[in-house]
């Protein structure tokens, strides 16, 4: 039933798209052309595909419905020198947010050189300079679908909105666009007999794009269409992921249908070869090559070269890329991916078990300091246990917390000997005196008679969890000396039922 919903559903989408953008077309050109210019080094090496490689944040300018596969912020800048003294830039930036949502933002800016300018009569007037400017919001999510309760099949969805300005000379232009992107992503079961291959599973990524839905630009009077575009386009990642291939198809506004294909290859860790071919492209059709480096799957470096075959030059792209941030929670909304919560709160436990050591080795174990670390990293293990109860790890860590606590013993080590000539006494808290919701003095109960038990010893108090809400000092003890009374100032987060006192006193001789 779902592959019946799915189909149904993609041969909709692309009639709607393809309707659109039939709608759209005619005879005569299209204003604001520099958004025809790809952006990235690395998709214009690969043949100006992009609409379906959707794992960097070049997708923001190709198909913004795959920014919901970004799990870390990313920025990139793209510096192309293109033909005849013209400079074309692209800054974008990528905001990942819970559950494969991710914000976007980008800068598209072509400028040139001064020109001759004339008037109506033919005299001219001196240089004229010409730039075109794209400021771009972007929002794309992951698994759309599943979050709207439709086809339950991993749909993602995105969407650009683009203020476009023109300037040439003393005149402007405005105009407001949208782009719209879908992806699916699944993994089909091939079997090819005569490679003895079977039941392989690849990986394939369909994405599909409209570009430049807007309002027509305006200079003085004349007002032109937008270069409207629609997209299709297939990837995939074959041995091992070392090699991605990709095809698009394009239909543009104002000139035939055109298809590109790319490649890429990395041939060791970090280093990527990529070639690709556009055919019947009104900026240039033809071959593409480039190359791209990878520094710790942080930092990124890209070339591109396009020979162009109409005697107007050769253009060099160089792209840098940048990735960092903690990698944000992927899933959807409605059903959040347990164990990565799990495994996020078992790092902190172990983070804050690192501190506790650091300062038990210098203030020692019964220390406040040390305990309250210790505290934190259970809080985090149970934490972690709760979304994964299965996992041995967690169950691990949480009985070493416990020990270093004295909530377990340990069974499997001998028992610590100490010469230390003090002990700890924990009481209980039998009564909390308050005026005016402010704790005044509370009554312990040590347990038994003890003569050590004496007015001014001092000690700590704790509420559950081991978290520690002050340090109080002993100011009467009753006759039975089983029974103390200490008073102010004391913390407003004592609870009577749960508050654990311990007070430090000489040992028996």
């Amino acid at each position: 039933m779902k592959k019946v919903l799915f189909k149904g559903s993609v041969v909709i989408l692309c009639s709607m798209l393809y309707a659109l953008c039939a709608f759209a077309s005619g005879p005569g050109s299209t204003g604001a052309n520099f958004l025809k210019i790809g952006v990235g080094a690395r998709p214009i090496a690969m043949g100006e595909t992009g609409v379906a490689i959707v794992d960097d944040v070049n997708t923001i300018w190709w198909n913004p419905a795959g920014l919901g596969n970004l799990n870390r912020k990313e920025i990139t800048f793209m510096h192309n020198e293109w033909i005849d003294g013209i400079n074309h830039d692209f800054l974008a930036f990528a905001y990942p947010l819970k559950y494969g949502r991710t914000l976007g933002a980008s800068v598209n800016f072509l400028s040139m050189s001064k020109m001759e300018g004339y008037d109506e009569d033919g005299n001219a007037t001196g240089g004229v300079g010409a730039s075109d400017l794209a400021l771009v919001l972007s929002y794309g999510e992951k698994d759309l679908d599943k979050r709207l309760n439709l086809l339950d099949l991993g749909i993602s969805a995105g969407a650009n909105l683009k203020f476009i300005r023109q300037q040439l000379g003393d005149e402007s232009a405005i105009a407001f666009a949208l782009d719209m992107g879908f992806l699916y992503s699944f993994s089909p079961v091939i079997n090819l007999s005569w490679l003895n291959i079977s039941n392989y599973k690849l990986p394939l990524n369909i994405g599909i794009a409209v570009q430049n839905l807007g309002t027509k630009i305006k200079f003085i009077d004349e007002g032109e269409t937008l270069p409207v575009n629609c997209k299709l386009g297939a990837a995939t990642k074959l041995l091992e992921n070392r090699l991605n291939l990709a095809m698009d198809f394009n239909i543009p506004l104002d000139n035939d249908f055109f298809v590109s294909l790319g490649a890429e290859y990395r041939f060791w860790k970090g280093f990527n070869l990529r070639m690709g071919y556009i055919s019947n492209q009104d900026l240039g059709d033809g071959l593409r090559v480039g190359m791209g480096m990878v520094s710790s799957d942080k930092l990124s470096a890209d070339y591109a070269y396009v020979p162009y075959n109409n005697d107007i030059g050769n253009s060099h792209r160089i792209s840098l890329g940048m990735k960092f941030g903690a990698k944000k929670l992927e899933g959807d909304v409605t059903n959040p991916p347990t164990k990565q919560k799990a495994e996020k709160f078992f790092k902190k436990g172990k983070k804050y078990f690192g501190k506790g050591e650091i300062v038990e080795s210098k203030k020692g174990l019964k220390s406040p300091k040390t305990i309250k670390k210790y505290a934190k990293s259970l809080k985090y293990f149970v934490k972690a246990e709760s979304l994964d109860e299965k996992s041995s790890k967690i169950q691990d860590w949480i009985k070493k917390a416990k020990m270093k606590l004295g909530i377990i013993v340990a069974t499997t080590s001998p028992p610590v000997v100490t010469t230390s000539p003090i002990e700890t006494i924990r009481a209980e808290v039998l009564e909390v005196e308050k005026r005016n919701d402010e704790v005044k003095a509370i009554i312990i109960n040590v347990g038994s008679e003890d003569r050590r038990i004496k007015k001014n010893i001092k000690g700590v108090i704790y509420n559950p969890g081991r978290v520690q809400v002050g340090k109080i000092k002993i100011k009467e003890v009753f006759s039975t000396r089983s029974r103390c009374v200490i008073k102010g100032p004391l913390s407003d987060e004592i609870n009577e039922d749960k508050a654990i006192v311990e007070i430090t006193i000489k040992k028996k001789k």
